[in-house]
């Protein structure tokens, strides 16, 4: 890994690099980092090891570009750790559709399965704009009908009103962006990459990183909610993605995202991720015995997950809202002592 490591110091300008700073630092993150390579080294020719360090992630001059990184860290994540236990017939960026030039970002085989895997990480600059904001925030949770414009005028009015007998400096009301159309946009990008005449034996994954628990319960919503993708009365049409069988959120967005302000590990690989499943239960074919098998390849918490119900008497279909949270947050962290997130550093 010596090549890589001074690949990193002949950038060492870009002050603002990922790498540059892991380097730097030389912990946890820089560390596994070389492992994952040292993976990808043996997996990957030459040309597309090279291609990877360069592009991928960004080891040229050229100024750094953080949302292309994150997206590539992701994907390495995701290739490094099926490619380390699944090395014979894998391969990065298959075209595996007849007759289109797109690519899946990895595909391997296992006990007699085939597995596609297209990952996506959202860019999250208008969250993280927002984040850091003194002001009242308004989000929606599904879509609704004037995406809840009324609703937070008449919020907002009473907030200034109050506010102003108080005797008290407005703060400004803002709108948090919700990524439905994002991850509309990765099932229908996913989907026109996988192949149509595959069998039950073959299984196409969409992978998003996602960042904390409550981001991870937004994306769920996004499948779930009203007009959810994997609803009856989805805002889009169910047949532009019904080649994608099971959608996949970690938070692998969380584990890269400004890493160097965090408490962070397993950044490079999908092992003490924070991994859920969904069926897609409008895809072209039944393929219930790969979705089982390939369940049994990642560490995840499904079957608690499912079992588990938030506390309280709200509605059940208000604790939809809470679910992923609280199974985070109370659940795994608080009852059990598991810790799949970042924490910042003290």
């Amino acid at each position: 890994m010596q090549e890589l490591a001074d690949q990193i110091k002949a950038i060492a300008a870009q002050a603002d690099h990922y790498l540059v700073k892991a380097q730097a630092e030389n912990g946890t993150y820089y560390q596994e980092f070389l492992a994952a390579a040292a993976v990808l080294q043996h997996l990957l020719s030459k040309k597309e090891y090279e291609v990877w360090a360069t592009q991928k992630m960004g080891l040229r001059d050229l100024p750094f570009n953080e949302k292309n990184f994150i997206q590539c860290a992701v994907e390495t994540a995701v290739a490094r750790y099926f490619g380390e236990r699944f090395p014979t017939g894998f391969r990065t960026e298959a075209k595996i559709r007849p007759g289109s030039k797109k690519d899946v970002d990895c595909r391997f085989e296992d006990a007699g399965y085939i597995f596609n895997v297209e990952v996506k990480c959202a860019a999250f600059g208008n969250k993280d704009e927002i984040d850091g904001i003194d002001a009242f925030k308004y989000g929606t949770i599904g879509r609704l009908p004037d995406r809840g414009e009324e609703a937070i005028a008449v919020i907002t009015a009473s907030i200034n009103e109050g506010l102003a007998k108080q005797g008290k400096d407005p703060k400004p009301h803002v709108h948090m962006k919700n990524m439905d159309n994002n991850l509309m946009i990765y099932l229908q990008g996913a989907h026109d990459k996988f192949n149509p005449g595959a069998g039950e034996k073959e299984l196409n994954i969409l992978l998003v990183g996602c960042d904390n628990a409550d981001d991870v319960q937004k994306w769920f919503y996004y499948l779930y909610g009203p007009e959810g993708l994997f609803m009856e009365d989805s805002f889009a049409d169910r047949t532009s993605y019904n080649l994608v069988d099971a959608v996949v959120f970690t938070n692998q967005y969380d584990k890269h995202h400004r890493f160097f302000d965090k408490t962070v590990s397993s950044s490079w690989t999908l092992e003490n991720n924070a991994i859920f499943i969904f069926q897609n239960p409008f895809a072209l074919k039944n393929k219930q015995a790969a979705l089982i098998h390939f369940e049994s390849l990642l560490p995840h918490y499904m079957e608690e997950f499912s079992e588990y119900e938030v506390p309280g008497d709200t509605p059940a279909d208000i604790k939809l809202w809470f679910w992923i949270s609280y199974f985070i947050k109370e659940y795994l962290e608080r009852d059990r002592g598991i810790f799949l997130f970042s924490s910042p550093r003290t």
